[in-house]
């Protein structure tokens, strides 16, 4: 009997947050954004978070891209072999 419950519980509890999580955004969203000093802090805060991000999706590319044209069962070949 649980299994034909715990979709729809799963189903009916993603929809619930993603109702939540909407509903803060607009809530947050239609805050005012502090004073001009605050602005300026939060600018450069987000402008090294994104220098950040840029240089850690540039070091996991290098990594994670040439293991997209490799077969799982292949490349578990050869890390046998390397090893």
């Amino acid at each position: 009997m649980f299994e034909k419950i715990s979709p729809y519980a799963v189903l009916c509890a993603a929809i619930i947050a993603i109702i939540y999580a909407i509903i803060q955004f607009y809530s947050v969203k239609s805050k005012p954004e502090g004073t001009e000093k605050m602005q300026e802090i939060s600018a450069k805060i987000r402008k090294g978070a994104m220098a950040y991000l840029k240089r850690q999706y540039k070091t996991v590319g290098i990594f994670a891209f040439p293991l997209h044209f490799f077969p799982a069962d292949s490349f578990r070949d050869f890390l046998a072999l390397s090893v």
